[in-house]
C-alpha cells in the first residue's frame, strides 16, 4: 500500500564525455605516468609481500603488463603500449554503456575550462 502511494523517484544523473582525440591523449599521458611514477616498483613490492601474481588484481589494466614487463615477456614500451590500448578500450566501453542510461544527461566537457564545465553540469542537473 505505502509504495503504492510514493511518488516515483527522479534520478538525474550527468555523464562528462569529451572529444575522443582528446580522451585518448589524455588516457595515453596518464597510462605513461603511472609506468614513469613508480608502477613497476609497487607491484615488486606487492610481490615481495608475498602476493602471488595469479591474483585477479594483477589482470587489471596496467598490473598485467606491468607483470609482463617484469618477466620479461615484453619491453618497457610494449606494456605502455598495451596498457594505453587496454585502458583507452575500457574507457571506449564505459561511455557507450553511460550514454544510455536513460536518466543521465551527456555533457561534452571537450577544451572547455574547469569553470565552464562546471556551469554546464549545474545547468544539466536542474
Amino acid at each position: 500500500e505505502y509504495a503504492e502511494k510514493r511518488p516515483p523517484l527522479r534520478i538525474k544523473g550527468v555523464t562528462l564525455f569529451r572529444d575522443r582525440d582528446e580522451l585518448y591523449k589524455r588516457v595515453n599521458k596518464r597510462t605513461r605516468q603511472m609506468f614513469q611514477q613508480g608502477l613497476i616498483p609497487e607491484v615488486i613490492s606487492i610481490l615481495a609481500r608475498g602476493y602471488h601474481a595469479d591474483l585477479l588484481p594483477f589482470e587489471s589494466l596496467a598490473y598485467k603488463e606491468a607483470l609482463q614487463f617484469l618477466r620479461r615477456e615484453i619491453s618497457f614500451d610494449d606494456a605502455v603500449f598495451r596498457a594505453q590500448q587496454g585502458t583507452r578500450n575500457y574507457a571506449k566501453r564505459q561511455l557507450t554503456w553511460l550514454r544510455t542510461l536513460p536518466y543521465s544527461v551527456n555533457v561534452d566537457i571537450s577544451g572547455k575550462s574547469f569553470e565552464e564545465n562546471e556551469k554546464m553540469v549545474l545547468k544539466a542537473l536542474l
